[in-house]
């Protein structure tokens, strides 16, 4: 085989021939990007339409625009146009510095922007535009109209002088290399209103791409609060802007608290649960960061009634066996000790998963402790109410080994192919 040939060869190992994650009970008929197991009502919270298990992914979203960060050393290993690590990069065809993953990212990213960004991004890059700022430029000079309508219909105002200043600096920039004719006034006044628009959409919803730092030691990622991620870029996901309330939808009912892990994976961004969620329940999904939920040292029993949602704080040196729920209608007894019986073997067994998490590195030891984790987490909501720190303590180490699982995939993928 010739070095042309596995050139070509590398060149075309497209992200989409990755293994991948699938979309818990399908896609979405409104929103294909979304689970069918969930709805978005506009002016509301997103609920569950069936019940959600911990490790169903809900989102699995491509960006609509996405920039590199505005670092060298990034823009020597990643895309610009796809964002994944360039194996065999392909120079762009205008002579500047920038290249490509493959002949078809730089195709598809000459139909679109770069035939006039070229002119500007290296300049503007040079003097200290932000990644926001460039991501608002290739946001206005995408030439897909329906893409780029449906991303713009995103800001329900063009409020702000801040917002008007850097769209008129980019109009006259984009008029000096040639984009458009400043005496066609319609094209002028369409361009500085989507130019607005632009810098609008790009504050508001831009979302960190970023791809997983894995420490050295496997024993040391498990002490972490999260899985460490390094920011390589932003872009826009129009489902994700809408699943999380960026949309315009008002924040001031919403739940701080979060339900999923968000990460992104072959250039999507994907939205997992770590947690179940009840027909009905509504959740919060936040793309931009994972939050620590440190949990409870109080334990409040749950009603071994299934159907009630009581629950009994522990009462300090209390000799009582069995507490009668107060809840009208239910009535029934707990056994106190019985439920004091279960936590402590739910602890064993976490003891044992934790240590097999930190000790063992295979896929499927991995895959295995996963699985034991999800059923641990259902076993303590049998017994005990929300917040607690053991069960805080299950998920953290749930959502970094889901990560850590993806992580070693993608890994393993790259090998294959380089």
């Amino acid at each position: 085989m010739t070095v042309f040939n596995v050139t070509k060869k590398l060149q075309n190992a497209s992200l989409d021939d990755k293994p991948f994650v699938e979309l818990a009970g399908g896609a979405n008929a409104e929103a294909p990007a979304l689970s069918a197991k969930v709805i978005v009502t506009e002016g509301q919270a997103p609920k569950a339409d069936t019940v959600i298990n911990a490790g169903d992914v809900i989102l699995r979203e491509r960006f609509a625009v996405a920039v590199l960060e505005t670092s060298n050393d990034l823009e020597k290993r990643f895309c610009p146009h796809t964002l994944e690590r360039m194996a065999a990069p392909v120079p762009c065809i205008y002579g500047s510095e920038v290249m490509f993953a493959s002949e078809k990212a730089r195709d598809d990213a000459n139909a679109s922007y770069h035939a006039h960004e070229w002119r500007l991004a290296g300049e503007l890059r040079r003097a200290g535009f932000s990644t926001v700022a460039m991501l608002a430029l290739r946001l206005s000079l995408v030439a897909d109209k329906v893409k780029k309508n449906s991303l713009l219909s995103i800001a329900k105002s063009c409020e702000g002088d801040e917002a008007a200043i850097l769209a008129a600096f980019f109009f006259k920039q984009l008029c000096r290399v040639g984009f458009i004719d400043p005496e066609d006034k319609r094209a002028a006044a369409d361009l500085k209103d989507a130019l607005v628009r632009s810098v609008v959409v790009a504050s508001k919803c831009a979302t960190p791409v970023k791809i997983p730092n894995m420490p050295t030691n496997r024993d040391q990622l498990f002490s972490l609060d999260n899985f460490p991620k390094v920011t390589i870029g932003m872009g826009i996901f129009p489902t994700l802007v809408r699943l999380s309330g960026n949309d315009g939808r008002g924040d001031e009912n919403k739940s701080r608290e979060r339900y999923c892990l968000s990460f992104t994976k072959n250039s999507h961004h994907v939205v997992q649960m770590f947690r179940n969620i009840d027909v009905g329940e509504e959740f919060y999904v936040d793309g931009k960061e994972d939050m620590v939920d440190v949990g409870d040292d109080l334990i409040t029993f749950r009603c071994s009634n299934q159907n009630c949602r009581t629950g009994f704080p522990l009462k300090e040196n209390t000799r009582e066996k069995l507490i009668t729920c107060p809840m009208e209608g239910c009535g029934q007894q707990t056994n106190i000790w019985l439920k004091l019986k279960r936590i402590q073997e739910l602890k064993q067994s976490y003891s044992v998963v934790k240590h097999s998490l930190r000790t063992k590195d295979d896929n499927d030891n991995l895959k295995e402790n996963i699985r034991g984790l999800k059923h641990l987490v259902a076993e303590w909501e049998k017994v005990v109410v929300r917040p607690y720190k053991d069960i805080s303590a299950l998920e953290k180490d749930l959502r970094i080994a889901l990560q850590l699982l993806h992580h070693l995939e993608e890994q393993a993928w790259y090998r294959e192919h380089n």
